[in-house]
């Protein structure tokens, strides 16, 4: 039996900052010797981090709002088209807005919460019914200290990353 991640097709969303998170995990990623799709709302810099990462393996750069539904959706059916399915994804996108709480508007805590909950439950659901078509798969969410130990002057982050620690939890139960 063989163990490593040859010949998987692993996604990232939140890659298009080469010195980010999403970027070294990608890199990560195809090392191991996977077919990576990384995801980014910025087009233009998510093309200069797929030229970037392509000289480790091969890489599609597919921009999504991983906040909306429907781009979501597309990112993966985009992904399958091109690899043939999913084994992997790491939902990696996310804000980390410096205000206090009592200093932000409802809408910038929507925000916050779009983009670092609401995606990983978009992307979650819709990868895992890539992932069945394939015998399962491997859902990796980030989170961060935050969502354990609070974060004064970021304290829509620290619970959006609570929510999404939370949230993993009860996916791995749910799809186990």
């Amino acid at each position: 039996m063989e163990y490593g991640l040859g010949g998987k097709v692993a996604g990232v969303s939140g890659a298009a900052s080469i010195k980010g998170i999403g970027f070294a995990i990608a890199k990560a990623l195809l090392a191991e010797g996977c077919k990576v799709f990384i995801s980014d709302i910025s087009a233009e810099r998510l093309e200069e981090a797929k030229q970037e990462l392509a000289r480790f393996g091969e890489v599609l750069a597919i921009p999504c709002d991983v906040s909306d539904e429907a781009s979501v959706q597309g990112m993966f059916k985009a992904a399958e088209e091109h690899f043939g399915g999913v084994d992997i994804f790491v939902s990696n996108a996310g804000i980390y807005p410096q205000k206090a709480l009592c200093e932000m508007s409802a809408g910038e805590w929507d925000t916050v919460m779009n983009v670092n909950l609401r995606s990983v439950f978009l992307c979650g659901r819709e990868a895992q019914k890539y992932m069945s078509k394939r015998g399962g798969g491997v859902l990796i969410n980030a989170a961060s200290y935050a969502a354990i130990l609070g974060s004064a002057g970021s304290g829509a982050y620290a619970a959006s990353k609570s929510a999404v620690y939370s949230l993993t939890k009860t996916l791995a139960a749910e799809l186990a």
